[in-house]
């Protein structure tokens, strides 16, 4: 339990300071594409670096005796204090109490800090599991109420977009259009809003829904819910998400614009104002001063991106930013997770000892013969 909740802090720690890195390096000189795929390894990278971390057994001494550091200690040159190492399973290979020069007993002593915390972690534990299971449970029902529901409806084949199994669902549940991709079938579902719309616009709606089938976003999606199963009590998590979810939008129209000349732009822009702003006419007063905002909404992102198309980043920059952010990201959990998984140890070896103190009245323990209460 313990060291499941420090391995969440320990992930958490690294999501938040990608998301610190992103922000201030890769935003500025990386390209959509390249920051929508450095957030998904990031995520990935930020689940994965605390569960493979194994350090040295050097290491992970040093760390335990950085975590004892301060509890009081004594010295068991004395005979008779050499009796717990007899207590630990293959002693002669684990147990510091036969090298008396750097042999050391713990002097039990009650913490207001552990006899704080570890009441506190069951509650904690709970208070998680009741979030995960609220999000996990809402994913599950989504997806079988999604596959059940897209599986009664009727189909018909689009002949134009056709790429595999295409499949237009007519529906009322979208204002105008989106995509869903099941075992291997593509579904459009084609809301009211698309009947009203002119033809040239329907195919810009229906590139960019197939942009984002081409991108993977539907299984990407689906891995950022499968990870809030775990990190829903991240602010971090939910800010990185949201930019993920603008790139892959800005992709959707840079690819659905790619051969797109200024007055098509220009068309499409319009059409984007109008779909999210509900304004029959987009005045050129209001898209100026959508324009001319400060707050960076996805609207404005995508609009500005649309009529200014940003040059392309250079692979060299991006690659460097990315470097040093991984590189940062690695080195940070080379300090956090030894940390904590000696800090995990020690909530543990305190657990044990007040155990031990309070059914047989022992104060003395060897940090290498502890055993965790079970």
């Amino acid at each position: 339990m313990i060291s499941f909740l420090l391995y969440l802090l320990a992930a958490g720690a690294l999501l938040l300071a990608f998301w610190l890195l992103e922000g201030l390096i890769l935003a500025r000189w990386a390209s959509f594409l390249q920051r929508k795929w450095s957030i998904v390894a990031a995520l990935l990278l930020s689940l994965l670096l605390p569960v493979f971390f194994l350090g040295t057994e050097e290491e992970r001494r040093r760390f335990d005796e950085e975590a004892y550091r301060g509890w009081q200690v004594v010295d068991i040159s004395d005979a008779t204090l050499r009796a717990c190492y007899v207590t630990a399973q293959d002693s002669k290979e684990v147990c510091r109490c036969e090298v008396e020069q750097k042999a050391r007993l713990i002097v039990y002593e009650e913490s207001d800090y552990y006899e704080f915390l570890l009441p506190l972690l069951p509650y904690l534990l709970s208070f998680w599991l009741i979030g995960s299971l609220f999000f996990g449970g809402r994913l599950l029902w989504r997806i079988f109420a999604a596959s059940h529901w897209i599986l009664r409806q009727k189909r018909e084949e689009i002949e134009d977009y056709q790429r595999g199994a295409w499949w237009r669902v007519r529906t009322q549940r979208v204002p105008v259009a989106a995509v869903w991709s099941w075992s291997n079938r593509w579904f459009l579902l084609w809301g009211a809003g698309m009947d009203s719309l002119k033809a040239a616009e329907r195919q810009a709606v229906c590139r960019h829904e197939w942009a984002h089938l081409r991108q993977r976003d539907t299984w990407l999606n689906l891995l950022w819910q499968l990870a809030q199963t775990l990190l829903w009590w991240l602010p971090a998590f939910y800010s990185l998400r949201r930019r993920w979810f603008a790139c892959a939008e800005l992709l959707a129209d840079a690819q659905a614009m790619q051969n797109a000349n200024e007055a098509e732009r220009k068309d499409y822009a319009r059409l984007l104002f109008r779909l999210q702003t509900q304004e029959p006419v987009p005045s050129p007063a209001l898209v100026s001063a959508l324009l001319g905002a400060r707050a960076p909404s996805l609207l404005r992102q995508r609009i500005a991106a649309l009529l200014q198309p940003p040059r392309g980043s250079k692979w060299q920059n991006w690659a460097l930013s990315a470097l040093f952010s991984f590189s940062a990201l690695c080195l940070a959990n080379a300090q956090i997770a030894p940390r904590l998984q000696a800090e995990a140890r020690l909530c543990s070896a305190y657990e044990a000892m007040r155990k031990a103190h309070k059914e047989e009245g022992r104060r003395l323990f060897c940090p290498d013969c502890i055993q965790p209460s079970k």
